[in-house]
């Protein structure tokens, strides 16, 4: 299943990932966004079924360069959402654990109208290089 391009090079010692790409959300795939002088992040996302989302995470920061792919399960399924706050006010949100690899990735989207995400990692996450936890914007 290809979701666009996120690549991961390697030359060398050097390590790049290009995290902007030119994906917009559509009906199967959600892209979010998040950039600043220190940082980028992006975060594809195709929910798979009622409980489950396929996620591809690609992120540049001071902590290192990374591309996680895999699947999420919401942990929350049909119980109360999780709350975010957005824009001041609070917002449910549906919260998906990354399943064998990246343990400790989670990963929040806007219940209502999916026009956010926010990645978390919990002290299960054992990798070096870490996500920021940022508000990413759908494109």
């Amino acid at each position: 299943m290809v979701m666009g391009v996120i690549t991961f090079i390697a030359c060398n010692t050097q390590q790049s990932v290009e995290v902007i790409d030119a994906a917009v959300s559509t009906g199967d795939t959600l892209v979010y966004f998040h950039e600043n002088a220190e940082s980028k992040q992006q975060l594809k996302v195709v929910f798979t079924s009622d409980s489950t989302i396929w996620y591809a995470l690609g992120f540049e920061n001071v902590t290192g360069t990374k591309l996680l792919e895999g699947e999420g399960v919401d942990i929350y399924y049909n119980l109360d959402p999780e709350i975010e706050e957005f824009n001041g006010e609070a917002q449910p949100v549906l919260e998906y654990e990354a399943t064998t690899n990246n343990k400790g990735l989670v990963i929040r989207v806007d219940m209502m109208e999916k026009d956010f995400a926010k990645v978390i990692t919990t002290p299960e996450y054992k990798v070096n290089e870490k996500p920021l936890e940022v508000m990413l914007l759908k494109r």
